[in-house]
């Protein structure tokens, strides 16, 4: 059975490898298994494509939002089924006007030996559709663009694991969210001079060293390509090189030095266009290569 103080919430949002005996085997699901396979005897499709229900007056929470995770024995198989089951059960539970879900873990038999990070995928998932645009969160203000007023989860395989998946899980999230708002904004708003103003922003304060290269004749000189490149460009739009380093605390033993770069191309219409037609319109997801970068380095900063 669920917790004590599950009626806070407006909404089950279940996740399984299959909706049969697996359920009546695990308390977390016992008060719905029933109706999870009655439902599935009456849809073919709902073991694969999942859906919404309305549970009965008696249950505390009405609202059931069933994503199945499907196969995960097969040689394509991999845990980023787990991410694509938690991400489409969210949505729906959006689209079912939910404001305070509950997601249940799929942990059940040694699910945790075949896939090891299955409850980070599927936390991750969680919070890659509760993301919002940058655009969005400017425009509108935490009190629109926030998709739920509060969010819980249930069903790890321990509390310690718990709470190593939540520390782990927002540490990739921060740095996920820095790459979605660089290579997912438009061009105007993430221009280079714009990029440059996030990033020295998002690391203000962190342990990750910032340098940013913004005068174009040393520009021209040392990076002589990205100078060719930038001749077509208006000055809002001119190039910029940021370097970011981490170096751990005096006295960690270190073994290896990672090098990452990452190319990133905005699009402006004031621009040479080199291409036939409008190719270049889309140029600016090129962005996504450095701010992949500036996720690694978000990342190591927790």
């Amino acid at each position: 059975m669920l917790k004590d103080g599950v009626a806070d919430f407006d909404c089950l949002i279940v996740l399984a490898i299959k909706a049969g005996n697996g359920f009546l085997s695990s308390p977390c699901y016992s008060d719905f298994a029933d109706i999870l396979v009655e439902h599935k005897s009456h849809d073919d499709s709902f073991d694969k494509e999942g859906g919404f229900i309305l549970l009965p007056s008696s249950h505390k929470i009405r609202r059931l939002v069933y994503s199945p995770v499907g196969p995960v024995n097969r040689d394509q198989d991999d845990v980023r089924r787990f991410r694509d089951a938690a991400y489409k059960g969210v949505k729906r539970a959006i689209k079912a006007g939910s404001e305070k879900p509950i997601i249940i873990i799929p942990t059940i038999g040694n699910i945790a030996t075949q896939y090891q990070f299955y409850d980070v995928a599927t936390v991750l998932g969680v919070y890659e559709a509760i993301y919002t645009p940058i655009e969005n969160r400017e425009l509108f203000g935490p009190s629109r663009y926030l998709k739920f007023k509060h969010l819980s989860f249930v069903n790890f395989a321990t509390e310690q694991r718990e709470k190593d998946v939540f520390k782990l899980a927002e540490a990739i999230e921060r740095g996920r969210n820095v790459a979605r708002d660089i290579g997912g904004s438009d061009p105007e708003r993430m221009s280079t001079i714009n990029v440059v103003s996030y990033v020295k922003h998002i690391f203000a304060g962190s342990s990750i060293k910032l340098e940013v290269v913004e005068d174009l004749e040393r520009i021209r000189r040392e990076f002589p390509c990205l100078g060719i490149v930038d001749r077509g460009s208006l000055s809002r739009h001119s190039a910029r090189i940021i370097f970011l380093s981490y170096e751990p605390p005096v006295g960690t033993p270190v073994d290896t030095t990672l090098c990452l770069v990452g190319k990133g191309v905005t699009y402006d219409t004031g621009g040479e266009l080199l291409l036939k037609r409008d190719t270049w319109v889309t140029t600016f997801h090129f962005r996504s290569g450095c701010q992949g970068r500036r996720n690694h380095g978000r990342d190591a900063s927790r």
